[in-house]
């Protein structure tokens, strides 16, 4: 099986520009857990994803225990969040993104999804996004090809 058999066409572009008030309404309205930042030649240029605003949005311990006015005030925290609004998605992306060729094996694919420490990956032909694969991906693939083989098995087993 190779990437393409599984991966996902379906992807939501935006701009390094785009801001994360926007990027928030986007990920929510098409429930998505990532978006591809791409340039005005439609080059993949970043993702973001859940993970890239939560590490931006939420303090950090040292900032908690440093900051006396974020650990009791909820207001304080959410006055910190509407400040973060207008920033845009080049200032929380993952700019060096791993990528992947579609004629790529899934096995392949899920071993570099593992070295890299990422649960997605971008797939690119001609310098162009044209899909994303993820763990979740991969996982069904191989668990309906493994449930198809294992049914052709018991058909020979009770043929014989």
């Amino acid at each position: 099986m190779k990437v393409s058999d599984l991966m996902n066409s379906r992807i939501l572009t935006i701009k390094p520009e785009t801001a994360l008030c926007e990027v928030q309404e986007l990920m929510l309205r098409f429930h998505l857990d990532d978006l591809i930042v791409v340039n005005d030649k439609n080059e993949l240029e970043g993702i973001v994803t859940y993970s890239d605003i939560i590490r931006r949005v939420l303090p950090t311990h040292e900032e908690l225990v440093r900051s006396e006015y974020l650990m009791p005030n909820m207001e304080a925290f959410e006055e910190r969040l509407l400040d973060m609004m207008d920033i845009p998605a080049k200032e929380i992306m993952t700019s060096k993104v791993k990528t992947v060729f579609p004629d790529l094996s899934i096995m392949e694919a899920g071993a570099l999804m593992r070295a890299y420490g990422v649960t997605r990956l971008p797939v690119v032909e001609h310098k162009k996004v044209v899909g994303i694969i993820t763990f979740a991906d991969i996982a069904w693939g191989l668990f309906s090809k493994s449930c198809i083989l294992g049914r052709k098995r018991l058909v020979r087993k009770a043929v014989n």
